[in-house]
């Protein structure tokens, strides 16, 4: 059937610049699935080069490094020790493997104030 019905999925996205995803609840499995897909969707076929999740900005710096090819594979344990299991690690690693022969790398970043912003400045109350 030709029209909108036959489509590829997602296809209205082609035109956008900005794809912004919410939850109403973290650590559902089947969220963290959808936007893998759609992440992957986003990147290889629309071109996007920027994944911005809820984390902290200056936490995500050395994630954005990692993804980008710093460091071995094993550090990114390191760097994600400590934090809260958002379901960050499985794209990272969708971008690290893609930024490996893409012609424009996935950057990473946090938009969000960040844990040792809030607790640095907890000891000033």
């Amino acid at each position: 059937m030709p029209g909108p019905a036959r489509r590829a999925p997602f296809s209205d996205l082609l035109r956008q610049h900005v794809v912004a995803l919410g939850e109403n609840s973290h650590f559902i499995d089947e969220f963290a699935a959808l936007r893998e897909r759609l992440l992957r969707y986003l990147v290889e076929r629309c071109g996007f080069t920027l994944l911005a999740f809820e984390y902290g900005f200056g936490e995500a710096l050395p994630l954005d490094a990692w993804a980008r090819g710093e460091g071995s594979e094993d550090s990114l344990a390191g760097h994600l020790a400590g934090t809260i299991p958002i379901g960050v690690e499985a794209p990272l690693r969708r971008i690290r493997r893609h930024n490996r022969t893409a012609a424009a790398p996935v950057r990473f970043a946090g938009g969000c104030a960040g844990t040792s912003t809030v607790t640095s400045g907890l000891g000033a109350l």
